[in-house]
């Protein structure tokens, strides 16, 4: 049963503002009420009936001087094991109609603690499989990718990590370069390398040149690469509060986005917290893989009810899954203007009031409706 709240209803003339809270308000009658509503607040338990309504083009984009919109939905994105069952369900249904696939590029996966299954890999190392070993770091961003996106199919690669005295870089460029070779050959959407890799302004290494070429191929395709500070082409992550200050340690560096990577829990076996921008960078593939998600599941839903505007959600699906698509959809998650290349340091927050993240769990249509006036601005 859903809770609609409308509070802080700003008209134009500044004259009202009303709070209400009904169970199951239609649409017509939030427009009929409050036409001229500049904020709105929704509440809901996940009446899916309801919350399509609310999304829909005849729904809220109504309100043609809404300037704020905010969802909560109850049970909260933190409850994980409701948000894992309404996945579950969703994807029960569209079991073999779509997928989204995040390689990890890492010190492997311990098996044991994630699911065994929905998971490729291959080791790059002359001495492990990437299931073998301590794997902790690699388990680790797993772990936090899965806690956004449970369904995430995961392409793990193991790196050779025989240079692990290297502080700088702790994996071979050329194990790196293999391991980008098969993510890109599985057919990767994501690829998440939450390491940094060093610069050496006079290196003559041939490794890490072809690496790099891979990585600016790969952008042009419809692959989101995300990493840490220290390589251009890909969407660069930092670690923050989760009051969006960035970490001490990055104070000098010029992330594109930064994520919350502070106090992170139940991802490392047997430590309580770590923290880190390798965690935050896993939380943005994470996060990245769902909103391909979302758009892919709306355009399968879209297509099963014959609705007239497939085409138009073919094609937004068709810009986000592009690298400068999917930076767009970041700047707007992060409430910055999409177009704005000059943008950084641009902080999304998954527990913020806007509670976007339960928002992309729960309708794909209210994305994609959003996403659509940004990508579109110039089209009725």
């Amino acid at each position: 049963m859903a809770i609609l709240h409308l509070v802080l209803l700003k008209f134009k003339q500044d004259v009202a503002a009303a709070t209400r809270q009904r169970f199951d308000i239609r649409t017509d009658t939030i427009v009929r009420v409050a036409p001229g509503a500049k904020e709105v607040h929704l509440y809901s338990h996940g009446n899916t009936a309801i919350l399509r309504s609310w999304a829909s083009k005849t729904g809220i984009a109504r309100l043609k001087k809404l300037e704020a919109l905010f969802v909560e939905i109850y049970p909260k994105i933190e409850e994980l094991s409701g948000y894992m069952g309404f996945m579950a369900q969703i994807n029960s249904h569209l079991e073999g109609k779509l997928k989204v696939k995040v390689a990890i590029l890492d010190d492997g996966v311990n098996l044991v603690e994630i699911e065994e299954e929905n998971q490729k890999g291959e080791s790059f190392s002359p001495t492990q499989e990437y299931w073998v070993g301590p794997c902790k770091h690699g388990t680790a961003m797993a772990k936090c990718v899965r806690q956004i996106y449970p369904s995430a199919e995961l392409i793990i690669a193991l790196l050779d990590d025989s240079r692990s005295n290297d502080s700088q870089h702790p994996f071979t460029i050329r194990s790196c370069t293999q391991a980008l070779r098969y993510a890109l050959r599985m057919g990767a959407d994501i690829i998440s390398m939450s390491w940094s890799l060093a610069r050496e302004q006079d290196s003559t290494d041939n490794d890490k040149a072809e690496f790099e070429n891979l990585v600016n191929e790969s952008v042009n395709h419809e692959i989101s690469w995300f990493a840490p500070v220290g390589l251009d082409s890909v969407i660069k992550i930092c670690s923050a509060t989760d009051y969006g200050a960035i970490t001490q340690e990055n104070l000098h560096t010029r992330p594109d986005f930064l994520l919350p990577g502070e106090n992170v829990e139940g991802v490392w076996n047997g430590v309580p917290t770590v923290r880190g921008s390798s965690f935050a960078t896993a939380y943005a593939a994470g996060l990245a893989a769902l909103v391909l998600y979302t758009l892919q599941a709306n355009k399968i839903f879209s297509e099963e009810d014959a609705e007239d505007d497939f085409e138009e959600y073919k094609l937004a699906l068709e810009i986000v899954k592009r690298h400068q698509g999917m930076i767009k959809v970041f700047r707007i998650l992060a409430k910055k203007d999409a177009e704005d290349i000059t943008a950084r340091n641009c902080f999304i927050r998954p527990n913020s009031n806007s509670k976007w993240m339960t928002l992309l769990m729960w309708t794909s249509k209210s994305i994609y409706g959003k996403l659509y006036l940004k990508l579109f601005p110039k089209r009725s």
